[in-house]
């Protein structure tokens, strides 16, 4: 997902974005310098808001003129880029109004204020960053820029939590969860300044809140929905004790000037209980799609509810319910689109892709697992006369999409599945198994720091054997299992690696050789201390 224009380009974020999805992602709009490669933040000081005195140079030169240089509510305020089923994401034209709307419902509701401050982690390219921004700076608060460095290691960002005054966290359920592994390995605080945790973009596991609640003092945990249509936030629960017999996380009730509708195929309401399909209104609602009145049309309809005119409603593409007391409970999509770890993919743009390269006639991209441990998996059927190299592919794909949405393994069939009538088969496309992944010649580990590390990802992986050359991601590997990975590491060897080192060195010799050499760091500053009398044990030595 892509901003314009209010931002520069989103490969300055922490999180980047391949260059083809960058400013490039719509041919009319303006490209940056930047996106001839790849950037990254650098480390800031939080962001705090300032006013300036002085008279104001936006006077209007005659009465009744609008001020030059501020914008109306209903002129644009960004657009941002999402997964599009074409191959081609689209933009989504989001005015001021709707915007301000929902940074005012949660400053009033949450209280937000001078004092808060947010670990910002999100990238620019995700819409949640639209309130870390413009909704802390507005209530007087500031803001903690999270670096790449960071971002990438859970263990730094928990640090940066326990160690300085940030008092909101806001993030998909995944970015959280990465720090899980390391919250055992220290003392629950009595204190903290942490109290108020946003959860979006995603299933909210039921322990997750619980968890979050006993390692920071009891902060507040609220579970938000929506869509990027609809001003980033337009429903939210306040997630406190989780019944036994609940199997997920409420979607809530709708926000401030927001209004949710579940109907059957006729747009009539359904009945309490009954499932249906999502839809959102008021005055919350995009602008429509960039360039796209047919997309807008279809996906933006006359609301025959709202009473006023011009009334629209949005179709999200989800199904739900109503509870009787007016909660709304998700039941999932009616199409392929999917979230992985908090990113909306739809599974069209990987085949659009896969479909572009030169050695494949046809494709198919699917989901399988549950979440959080969801992995995308790719099918392809070469051309005649090709013979298409999987890990070839893989590469291909991550030159042009961004990394959650590569698939973990690809496969090539001789030809897609299909039903009797000559549709596509889904269900009978072959369940990805990491041990039958294209892999190298089998190298057993030679170090008994590759052995130890073998066992450990065979574990977390579900995979029999691991070989030195093998590749952790190439073998289903991702940043969640990463993380598992080096927690892991820090409470059976007390050595601390970060997630990072995995992507840079992601086959087992190399990380494990990266494993080596922080022990044999450990241990030399170890003995160095002992040296000099400032060891744990120097009395002892002595």
């Amino acid at each position: 997902m892509n901003w314009w224009p209010s931002w520069p380009c989103p490969s300055s974020s922490p999180t980047p974005v391949p260059p083809p999805r960058c400013c490039g992602a719509a041919p009319d709009y303006p490209r940056c310098a930047r996106c001839a490669g790849w950037a990254t933040a650098t480390n800031s000081p939080p962001i705090r808001a300032r006013t300036a005195s002085g008279p104001s140079t936006h006077s209007p030169s005659r009465p009744g003129a609008r001020p030059t240089g501020r914008a109306r509510p209903e002129d644009p305020a960004y657009t941002i880029f999402t997964s599009g089923s074409t191959g081609t994401p689209k933009g989504v034209m989001m005015a001021h109004a709707p915007a301000v709307n929902l940074i005012r419902w949660v400053n009033d509701t949450y209280g937000v204020g001078p004092e808060d401050r947010v670990l910002f982690i999100t990238s620019l390219s995700f819409d949640l960053s639209v309130y870390d921004v413009f909704g802390l700076l507005a209530a007087g608060g500031s803001i903690r820029v999270a670096t790449a460095e960071e971002v990438g290691d859970p263990q730094r960002l928990l640090a940066a939590l326990d160690g300085e005054p940030i008092t909101f966290w806001d993030s998909a359920p995944a970015a959280l969860q990465q720090l899980e592994p390391f919250l055992a390995q220290r003392e629950p605080s009595a204190r903290h300044p942490l109290r108020l945790v946003f959860l979006s973009g995603d299933w909210v596991p039921l322990t997750l809140p619980d968890t979050v609640r006993t390692a920071f003092a009891a902060p507040e945990v609220v579970a938000l929905g929506g869509a990027t249509e609809a001003a980033i936030w337009s429903n939210s629960f306040p997630v406190t004790k989780v019944p036994a017999e609940w199997t997920s996380i409420p979607y809530g009730r709708p926000i401030a000037n927001a209004r949710y509708y579940v109907l059957d195929s006729g747009l009539r309401p359904a009945p309490v209980g009954a499932p249906g399909d999502l839809y959102i209104g008021g005055r919350c609602l995009a602008t429509g799609y960039h360039a796209d009145p047919a997309l807008t049309a279809a996906k933006f309809t006359p609301d025959p509810y709202g009473g006023e005119p011009g009334a629209r409603l949005y179709r999200t593409g989800d199904r739900a319910r109503f509870w009787a007391d007016g909660t709304i409970e998700f039941l999932g999509r009616q199409d392929d689109q999917v979230k992985i770890r908090g990113f909306r993919v739809e599974l069209g743009e990987i085949e659009a892709c896969l479909a572009t390269l030169p050695d494949v006639a046809s494709a198919v991209a699917a989901v399988h697992g549950t979440a959080p441990d969801l992995r995308l998996a790719a099918y392809v059927v070469p051309r005649p006369g090709t013979l298409a190299d999987p890990a070839a592919l893989r590469a291909e794909l991550a030159d042009r999409l961004p990394p959650y949405m590569v698939p973990a393994q690809v496969t090539v069939l001789d030809a897609l599945p299909t039903t009797a009538n000559g549709k596509l088969d889904r269900a009978a496309l072959p369940a990805p198994d990491p041990g039958d992944a294209d892999r190298v010649p089998y190298v057993a580990p030679r170090t008994p720091v590759e052995e130890v590390v073998a066992a450990l990802w065979a574990e977390v992986l579900g995979v029999d054997r691991i070989g030195a050359d093998d590749d952790f991601f190439g073998l289903g590997g991702h940043s969640m299992l990463a993380t598992q990975v080096v927690a892991r590491l820090k409470s059976d060897l007390q050595v601390s690696v970060a997630p990072l080192g995995m992507l840079n060195h992601p086959t087992l010799a190399g990380f494990s050789g990266l494993v080596e050499k922080a022990l044999l760091e450990q241990i030399e500053a170890g003995e160095t201390d002992g040296a000099d009398g400032t060891g744990e044990h120097s009395d002892d030595r002595r």
